[in-house]
Parts: C-alpha cells; sequence; structure tokens
C-alpha cells in the first residue's frame, strides 16, 4: 500500500486478517426480569499495550431475547466486557474453553469459540457511605476515586478500558453508593469534585501518588461495605 506524507510517497506493509468469532449465553446469577426488553451490548478490548499499537478495534455484540449472543471482530489478547446492565449488576466471570477470562483471553485470529459464558451477578457489592470535612463537619461537594490496589492494571487505565477506576459524586442526601464494584482490594479516597477528572486520574503516576493517601477497603460479594472517608486536597 502506498501513501504520501508531506510530499513523498510511503510504503506501508498492512496485513488484513478475519477476526474470531464467539458465541455463548449470559448467565445471571440472580432474578434475571429486568433483563426483559433490555439491550445489553457485549464488547471486547485488548488487554495489552502491544495490542493497541497494532490498531487492534474492539469486537461487538448483542445479547438477543433469550440471553444467547455472537459477537465478531476478536483478535489477540481481549476481555469482554457488558453495557447496559441494570444499575449495581456486575460482571463476576468470563469462561471461554473452560478457563476464566475475566481479565483477558488470546482469541487468536479467524478462530470460532462456542460455549462462552459470561456470569452476571445481581447482588449488591460495593461501597456506601459519607465524607467529612478536616474539621469533622460533613462534605456535601466531593467525589470518591476508588481505583484496585493491584497495580498491575494501572496500565490498563490509560488505555481507555475498565480496569476498576471508579469516581462518583454524592446523592443529594450528601451520601455516597458505589455498586456493582468487582470484589477485591480497593484504594478509595474523597478528593474536592473539580479535581476528580476521568482522564488525569487514568494516568498511573497519579494514581500512584494518591495511593499514599488513600484507605484501603475490601469490597466482598453481595456486600455495600460502609465506608467514611475524610475528604482529602490533591
Amino acid at each position: 500500500e502506498s501513501v504520501t506524507v508531506e510530499g513523498e510517497d510511503v510504503v506501508v506493509s498492512l496485513t488484513a486478517s478475519a477476526g474470531s468469532t464467539a458465541r455463548g449465553r449470559v448467565v445471571v446469577e440472580g432474578d434475571a426480569s429486568a433483563l426483559a426488553n433490555r439491550e445489553l451490548r457485549i464488547m471486547s478490548f485488548a488487554t495489552s499495550g502491544d495490542m493497541l499499537g497494532m490498531g487492534v478495534f474492539p469486537g461487538r455484540g448483542r445479547m438477543a431475547a433469550d440471553q444467547t449472543f455472537e459477537m465478531s471482530g476478536l483478535r489477540g489478547q481481549q476481555a469482554l466486557s457488558v453495557q447496559g446492565l441494570p444499575e449495581g449488576w456486575w460482571v463476576k466471570d468470563v469462561r471461554v474453553a473452560g478457563e476464566s477470562a475475566l481479565d483477558g483471553f488470546d482469541f487468536g485470529q479467524s478462530r470460532a469459540f462456542t460455549g462462552v459464558e459470561i456470569v452476571i451477578s445481581t447482588r449488591p457489592t460495593g461501597l456506601t457511605g459519607t465524607v467529612t470535612l478536616p474539621t469533622g463537619a460533613t462534605a456535601g461537594d466531593y467525589a470518591i476515586v476508588l481505583f484496585p490496589e493491584d497495580d498491575a492494571r494501572w496500565e490498563r487505565l490509560g488505555m481507555g478500558q475498565d480496569a476498576g477506576l471508579r469516581i462518583t459524586r454524592p446523592g443529594l442526601d450528601g451520601a455516597f453508593r458505589l455498586p456493582g464494584v468487582r470484589p477485591g482490594s480497593y484504594y478509595a479516597l474523597a478528593v474536592p469534585a473539580d479535581q476528580a477528572e476521568y482522564q488525569a486520574l487514568s494516568d498511573p503516576d497519579q494514581l500512584r501518588a494518591l495511593a499514599g493517601r488513600a484507605r484501603t477497603v475490601e469490597v466482598k460479594d453481595g456486600q455495600m461495605t460502609p465506608l467514611t472517608l475524610t475528604l482529602v486536597e490533591r
């Protein structure tokens, strides 16, 4: 393939290949009635910078009324995500070829996978609580920043991937709720609302700096863990 860059011809080698496909079912742990007439989209995203550098685009699919799905465009090491879930529901596991693929799976090229399972939990899981000022008064304008203790996942945040970073604002009552958080160990802190910009906070260096001032919290399956935080100025 020949392209022109600033008046010069440059020969670029492009290799096109068919992506892999995956067929399977969404398995709901709990009452699945809330999925009636709801459109769920199944997406994939690269789990390494190398794959992004190769121009790997997301795979896409939709869940049918019987909770089955088929998606195409899967290439190399990718993880699956589900968009459109009811509030508080979360992806508990993804199983491909008999193994857990929650954090990624090598789909290769031009392969066909069947029997894929995406397990969804309906059990409220996450954090809830309030924030106080250093004076002890209750804070009303703040943002909660939550990110995993496992810093190996931070690099994926810089690629625009869901690796556990969550930012939320309080409700009208001044309290916060963070449902749908995958169980695990996290850093949590409260910052002024104008300092909680997702793009800036997704930088691993920023998270590293925040970790030193954050609290650690364990999110357990089926529990909305209560938490009281003190507002931290960045």
